[in-house]
This record gives C-alpha cells, structure tokens and sequence, in this order.
C-alpha cells in the first residue's frame, strides 16, 4: 500500500474485512489472530499500556468474537510475550 493512503482507519478496514472473510469461510474452524509490528500505523509504532488502542484494534478487527476472554485481557493490556 502507497505510504500516501496508508493509515490506521485502512488497516482496521483491511483487518476487518480479512477477519471477516475468514469467519464466513470457516465457520466452525477456530481462527487465533496474530499482530505484529507491521500490523498497526504507523508501523513499528505498536505502543505499551495504552488499553484505548488495542481496544479500538480488538473491536474494529472483529477479534473480539475470535479470542476467549483471557486473552481478550491480555490484548488490551498490551504485554509482549
């Protein structure tokens, strides 16, 4: 994607419609969401405790509906494994 139209409503668009596709072809088949530092914008910009950013990426994302809720809490607090 062209740096010029790259931003993060897009790739939560993109995360979204991506996720989307896939619970719609695979529906009773367990789908584990993965983010990594190329995932969000801007890139490598993936910040620590801040619970309001990746509760944004949780919902928008659609992953809410994916992960159970312990690592629902894990996501939104941000820790690396």
């Amino acid at each position: 994607m062209d740096g010029s139209t790259y931003n993060e409503e897009k790739v939560l668009g993109i995360i979204h419609n991506v996720t989307q596709a896939l619970m719609a072809a695979f529906p009773n088949t367990s789908i584990y969401p993965s983010f990594g530092n190329h995932d969000p914008y801007p890139t490598n910009q993936m910040p620590i405790d801040n619970e309001h950013y990746y509760s944004s990426i949780l919902n928008a994302s659609l992953w809410n509906l994916l992960l159970p809720e312990g690592s629902k809490k894990t996501f939104l607090e941000g820790k690396r494994m």
